[in-house]
């Protein structure tokens, strides 16, 4: 079925049957638009569109520039972003039980705004364009970026840069680029970073076939300078008893949560962190990594107590919508970021290996799906890495930067 664009300016175009209300209004340059299948149109163009969205707006996303909650509005100055900053090329609304995307994979740029009203436009780059418009009843926008692989593919991974062994041999030197003797370690490179007994680091390197003084750490169940590792030094250094110890540490962690609402909220510790955002105001990503430890030394412990705090408050954590708030020492707690959802995931399925019950795998998986916009599944041909790095953060200054760390932490998870 072709459809005229004059017929579109007139009457909009709903998808799904007669019964479904009228979803967006396509105007701009002449247009081809094709129905593909129940709930996608194919557009061809030759010049920019512009696809207006209607109804009310519950989520809005630009992968790796925007991602907003309610009646958030977009920053003028990331509506026509440099391609490299868009880490999978689609926009999307989550309006009234119904995702609306516009996806596409090459010869356009895009223009997003979410204001008073909700746009989506696309422009050549050269020449006709072709892009996808999905709409979907009871879909959410968290299922965007899989519609978007659903429709294209995902690439090929880039190839192995190095063997397995020289992987190791390149972590092995990385470690002792940090070594600062007698167990201690910087979290990275330079004066910025202190050294302290790290026996996270102590597990790595026992598994990389190098020497370790377990005497040398003073307190095997420190998570210093660590991001995935929580205790598995007793086991490596032969005192498996000390794990006992983490019932009354985890008390003293949930003991600091907020009454109000049950949940840990930002807690600055100097000047600059007091910019990030207000005290005791309460995200995703100021709970997400504390619920996952608690419910994790519920399990490796069997302590009745905290499984009960754990399983609140990720119960409580359910009424959040976008991850933000996992990076408080260094970004603003407003910003979307990955490690606020990786831990989400994390901390989600340590609740279904409490309990037994499946339903908390489905938060799980619908953390684990608010991750994706945070990679990249395309590359620009002059951008060696690009494919599959992780961004951490929707910032001013992080956008378009990949930092490895975060997406491996995320990756963790998932595994």
């Amino acid at each position: 079925m072709r459809t005229p664009l004059l017929l579109l300016l007139l009457t909009g175009c709903s998808l799904g049957g007669p019964r479904e209300a009228e979803r967006f209004r396509l105007s701009g340059a002449p247009s081809e638009i094709r129905r593909i299948s129940p709930t996608q149109y194919r557009i061809r163009a030759t010049g920019e569109i512009s696809i207006e969205v209607l109804g009310k707006r519950t989520l809005a996303l630009f992968p790796g520039v925007e991602f907003l909650e309610g009646d958030q509005r977009s920053s003028s100055d990331r509506r026509r972003p440099e391609p490299w900053k868009v880490t999978v090329p689609l926009m999307a609304f989550e309006v009234d039980g119904h995702l609306v995307a516009l996806m596409w994979k090459d010869g356009a740029t895009p223009v997003f705004d979410a204001g008073e009203k909700n746009v989506l436009g696309l422009a050549p780059t050269a020449g006709e364009f072709e892009a996808v418009l999905h709409v979907e009843r009871g879909a959410t926008l968290y299922d965007a970026v899989p519609r978007w692989a659903a429709t294209f593919g995902l690439p090929a991974p880039e190839p192995w840069p190095r063997t397995l062994d020289e992987e190791l041999a390149l972590c092995k030197a990385g470690f002792a680029s940090v070594s600062a003797g007698r167990g201690k370690h910087r979290h990275a490179v330079g004066p910025s970073h202190p050294a302290d007994w790290t026996p996270g680091f102590g597990v790595l390197l026992h598994l990389l076939g190098e020497p370790v003084d377990w005497f040398d750490y003073s307190d095997l169940l420190s998570t210093v300078n660590t991001h995935i590792l929580r205790w598995e030094a007793p086991f490596y250094a032969g005192e498996p008893g000390t794990v006992g110890k983490l019932v009354e540490r985890m008390k003293i962690l949930t003991d600091m949560r907020k009454r109000a609402d049950g949940e840990w909220g930002f807690h600055p510790t100097n000047a600059e962190e007091r910019k990030l955002g207000k005290a005791g105001e309460s995200t995703l990503g100021t709970s997400s990594l504390h619920a996952f430890s608690v419910a994790k030394a519920a399990r490796m412990t069997g302590d009745p107590e905290l499984k009960a705090i754990a399983l609140d408050v990720l119960g409580r954590l359910r009424r959040h919508q976008v991850p933000r708030g996992g990076l408080g020492t260094q970004c603003p707690i407003d910003q979307p970021d990955l490690p606020a959802a990786a831990y989400a995931v994390g901390a989600y399925v340590e609740a279904f290996k409490l309990s037994g019950d499946r339903a908390w795998l489905a938060d799980a998986a619908r953390w684990a799906k608010a991750g994706l916009p945070f990679l990249y599944l395309w590359t620009l041909p002059d951008r060696k890495g690009m494919r599959y790095a992780s961004v951490p953060v929707y910032g001013p200054t992080m956008m378009g930067v990949a930092v490895q760390w975060s997406g491996l932490v995320y990756a963790y998870y998932l595994r």
